[in-house]
């Protein structure tokens, strides 16, 4: 069964009559893709996940590095793939959420949008020695064209994370 071809094109309705016992049935509505797979339409529109979430636990991430964030949780058939450490996005508005925890270095999470730092979208703060400290930003994101995300360590030394987790959910 599939439901997420949803443009028409793809789809061929089906009624099938299921048996719930002995004495009842009831008629239950699917859709099957072609033979030949979705159409290129189709398989533009709906690959990925509508929201991603990724995180990076107890990591030391070097003065300038990215950082080795994971998919945690994927939901929905829309437009964004994870992908190792970083997120793709079909065109779009996008709510995007980055921050981290970290207990030596300073924090300084940069967002990073096909291999250059968004201006002024770096989360800041410094962490006082003993201690721990935390950093977030969220930003509306319009994706005018596929759009690679990824998270870096812009600061001028190592930091060692607790958390650092990238979520994105698209809006329209």
């Amino acid at each position: 069964m599939c439901i997420f071809y949803t443009n028409g094109c793809c789809q061929r309705r089906r009624v099938v009559t299921q048996r719930i016992n002995d004495c009842c049935t009831r008629q239950v509505e699917n859709y099957v893709v072609p033979r030949n797979g979705p159409c290129q339409q189709c398989q533009k529109e709906h690959r990925g996940g509508v929201a991603v979430s990724l995180n990076a636990y107890n990591v030391m991430v070097g003065a300038g590095a990215m950082v080795p964030i994971m998919q945690t949780v994927a939901t929905g058939n829309g437009t964004i793939d994870a992908f190792g450490n970083t997120v793709t996005l079909q065109e779009g508005v996008y709510l995007v959420t980055f921050g981290g925890n970290a207990t030596a270095g300073d924090i300084q999470l940069a967002l990073f949008a096909n291999g250059a730092t968004l201006v002024g979208e770096v989360a800041t703060q410094t962490v006082v020695d003993g201690g721990t400290a935390s950093a977030s930003r969220t930003i509306l994101f319009n994706a005018t064209t596929v759009t690679t995300f990824a998270l870096y360590n812009q600061g001028e030394v190592d930091t060692t994370f607790v958390n650092v987790g990238l979520t994105i959910v698209r809006l329209g």
